[in-house]
């Protein structure tokens, strides 16, 4: 298949134009907090914890509920994609993981929550969009996922953050007029 040839020649660029063992170390740390989508849960209770931005959280919670059911459940069953680590042995940093590739679910839970707390407070979403960039791109390093598995997964996770906050706002609004 060529497209796949074309994306593994774009994760051999990103090897040969970055490959460090600083940059592993912190590339590896950035998604290892992605694992199970953990930063993001985490920072999503915290926001829900407050009554001030409570509505983020749930949000935020939300579109991670929506991102696993759309990308962990659906897609990645669906295409079941090889990961690149599944393909050529020896270049991945970390223990090829044992799921599909496609969708990423970093990157779908990445975007899904960080598209969500910018949708409320936008000032904290580009840092936070920036952050799902960077985990995002932490897995293209570690050889993990193809270029189009982040890809979908941004637009995934952003289409669920999406639903989320409409569907969140819409409950809050049909509370209000009762």
């Amino acid at each position: 298949m060529p497209h796949v040839a074309f994306e593994l020649s774009v994760l051999d660029a990103i090897q040969e134009a970055a490959a460090h063992p600083s940059i592993d170390a912190v590339l590896l740390a950035v998604s290892r907090m992605g694992d199970f989508g953990f930063i993001w849960i985490a920072v999503s209770l915290a926001f829900a914890f407050f009554v001030k931005t409570r509505l983020a959280g749930i949000s935020m919670l939300t579109s991670l509920l929506f991102g696993y059911l759309v990308c962990n459940l659906t897609m990645k069953p669906l295409f079941e994609r090889l990961r690149p680590c599944d393909l050529v042995e020896g270049m991945s940093l970390i223990t090829c993981p044992p799921d599909f590739s496609f969708p990423s679910g970093h990157t779908t839970s990445s975007f899904a929550a960080a598209t969500a707390l910018a949708v409320f407070y936008p000032r904290l979403g580009i840092p936070a969009l920036l952050f799902a960039a960077l985990m995002a791109f932490s897995r293209l390093y570690l050889f993990v996922h193809f270029p189009s598995d982040i890809i979908v997964g941004a637009i995934v996770g952003s289409l669920c953050a999406w639903a989320a906050c409409t569907l969140v706002k819409h409950m809050r609004s049909q509370r209000k007029n009762y």
